[in-house]
Order: structure tokens, then C-alpha cells, then sequence
């Protein structure tokens, strides 16, 4: 590999079935921070002999990342020293531990000098740059009444629109085909209007949410 030039890519041969190098073209395809577009090779695998014959499967059920991930920290525009300094010292690292001399010959070659490489990536990443930590969302508690009335009214208006957006062919809660029904009697009864029954579900949403904003406002204030 040269530059930002993807000139080879290291796989298994045994299970390979496709592989292709292309530049990604979208509008939105730059690299971030910079003008370059990416390179991407893809590589396309069968499940080895072995796996097949033991019922396991290729590819594990995506699992949620921890909390506690720790993440390589951008450098700032007057930091851009630090990816100079990074290129040198994996350089150095690589030559320093004889990467570069490790023939790969097979499946257990090529996945120790994976690791390695990554070993070698992620530390002088990581003493270059430094980590943060993944941003957590605290999910506030609802202690007040009315704001807990006012999220459960949006929730069923909710239902009740998507049970009138299906045809009324999607299953909702009893309480919500309840307060549909009524909705539909109240809705009858307003003279001279045009609206279709789910614009009218939809104004009242939308006044949920601005009693729900205001209601909110109030505890901040307080």
C-alpha cells in the first residue's frame, strides 16, 4: 500500500470467492476532514469446509458496542503535526518488532499478522491521538403527572394513527381502538371541515407536543 492508494489487499485464498478495488463516487463519499474520496476493497468469502461440516455459522449476530468503548479522538486543524508523527512511529514499530518479515502462508500467518498490525494501529493511535468516550444520553425520569398523561396521550394518538394509515389492519392496544372509536365521534361531529379524519389525529398530536414542550419549560424553570 502507497500513499492513499489501495494497490493490494491480504486475504485468505482457500474460501475467496470475489474481490474488487473501486473509488467510492457518491456526493458524500469524501473522507472526512479531507478532499480524498475512499478506496474500498471488498472481498467476498464462502464459509471454510470445516465450518460448514460442524454447523457453525460464518458470521455472529450483531451484538450492541459497551458503553465504555473508547473512541480515537480527531486532531484539530493546528494538530496536523500529529499525523506525520503518527505514520512515523507505526513505521518505526513495524520495523522495530519485524512485521514486515513475517511471510503470511496460510490462515493462522495472515490472522496473527492482522492482529499485529491492529495491535500496532490501535497503541501509537491511541498514545498519538488519545481516546474520549462515547457519548451517553441520560434518559430523564418523568416525575411529574401531567407530563406523564401528556406522553401517554401522544403514544396512543400514535397507534391511532397507524391503525388509520393500515386500514385499520394493524393490531393496537385495546385501550387505543377504545380512544380511536371515540376520536372517530368527535371527529363526525365537527361541522364544515374538510380534513380527513388523519389530519385531524394529527393536529391533536401536534397540540400534544406543544402542551408536552411548555409542560417541560416549566420544570426546567422551576
Amino acid at each position: 500500500m502507497e500513499g492513499n492508494i489501495i494497490g493490494q489487499i491480504v486475504t485468505s485464498k482457500s474460501t475467496l470467492v470475489d474481490a474488487e478495488i473501486f473509488v467510492a463516487d457518491q456526493h458524500n463519499d469524501f473522507v472526512p476532514f479531507t478532499d480524498h474520496r475512499a478506496i474500498v476493497g471488498q472481498l467476498s468469502h464462502k464459509p471454510p469446509v470445516s465450518m460448514l461440516n460442524s454447523g457453525l455459522s460464518l458470521f455472529n449476530p450483531p451484538s450492541r458496542w459497551s458503553t465504555v468503548t473508547l473512541c480515537i479522538k480527531v486532531p484539530l486543524k493546528s494538530e496536523k503535526d500529529k499525523y506525520q508523527t503518527f505514520q512515523d512511529l507505526v513505521d518505526a514499530r513495524i520495523k522495530a518488532e519485524c512485521i514486515s518479515n513475517h511471510l503470511i502462508m496460510d490462515d493462522k500467518s495472515f490472522i496473527r499478522h492482522y492482529k499485529e498490525l491492529g495491535s500496532v494501529f490501535k497503541q501509537v493511535s491511541e498514545d498519538i491521538f488519545g481516546c474520549k468516550s462515547l457519548f451517553i444520553k441520560q434518559r430523564d425520569i418523568i416525575n411529574n403527572r401531567q407530563i406523564k398523561d401528556i406522553v401517554k396521550g401522544i403514544h396512543t394518538i400514535g397507534g391511532m394513527i397507524h391503525f388509520e394509515k393500515s386500514g385499520h389492519m394493524a393490531q393496537i392496544l385495546l385501550k387505543a381502538i377504545h380512544a380511536y372509536h371515540c376520536m372517530v365521534v368527535n371527529f363526525n361531529h365537527v361541522p364544515g371541515s374538510d380534513e380527513t379524519l388523519l389530519q385531524f389525529l394529527a393536529k391533536r398530536r401536534c397540540t400534544l407536543h406543544k402542551r408536552l414542550f411548555s409542560e417541560c419549560s416549566k420544570e426546567i424553570i422551576l
